[in-house]
């Protein structure tokens, strides 16, 4: 009976995750032609800069320097606890960048900065009758930076919640410099950020599970 209550409140936990992240991703599409016009109407030189900083240092490669920093501090202090949440938070950085890639590979979505040439819109894997899968202004949703970003740091606010809500702000500003840079419509941020949290949920404890447990960090 335990059982089944339990599997019970694990449904509806996850009904409810869903219905709040279909909510999100709704009212995220709605936004995204005032965000547009927003941003044509209040982009600065100072507001670029931002965007090209961190849509820079916000790629994958770039987030893996102060992982690589930290790991290396944890491995010297031989601080396994630390090492095991920092494998988590890089296992689901990759997952989720890796399943924002696949994704907006079918969707075809045209960036808001992509040239006047290319028609807005969903095209799917193909347009005008050739394959877009690869070219950069089809590959809107989700955001790949916006996906990797949370989903090497929710597992953080997961495991570690005093450090993980200080370092929450990282992926929001991420994807509010795509946004800023013309890369990415309001919705392809919050698409990509749902995707990180979803992955980071449903594999951080599994993850945890089948490492080797060291000492827990201090602090």
């Amino acid at each position: 009976m335990a059982m089944k209550t339990n599997r019970g409140k694990a449904v509806a936990s996850w009904f409810a995750i869903g219905l709040v992240a279909a909510a999100l991703l709704a009212v995220s599409f709605f936004l995204d032609d005032a965000v547009l016009a927003f941003m044509k109407t209040h982009t600065t030189p100072a507001v670029l800069a931002f965007g090209r900083f961190g849509s820079h240092y916000g790629q994958w490669n770039w987030l893996m320097v102060p992982c690589l920093i930290v790991g290396i501090a944890a491995w010297l202090r031989r601080d396994a606890a630390t090492l095991r949440v920092l494998c988590v938070m890089v296992i689901v950085s990759i997952l989720a960048g890796l399943g924002a890639n696949v994704v907006r590979a079918t969707t075809g979505r045209t960036r808001p900065n992509a040239p006047a040439s290319v028609e807005q819109g969903w095209h799917g894997p193909r347009a005008n009758g050739e394959w877009v899968v690869i070219k950069h202004e089809y590959n809107a949703f989700p955001s790949a930076h916006a996906a990797a970003s949370m989903g090497l740091l929710f597992p953080l606010l997961l495991l570690r919640k005093r450090i993980g809500w200080l370092l929450m702000p990282v992926p929001i500003l991420i994807g509010a410099a795509r946004i800023c840079v013309g890369a990415h419509h309001l919705s392809d941020v919050v698409a990509g950020a749902l995707l990180g949290i979803i992955i980071a949920v449903c594999t951080t404890q599994r993850l945890m599970a089948v490492m080797p447990e060291g000492r827990r960090a201090e602090g």
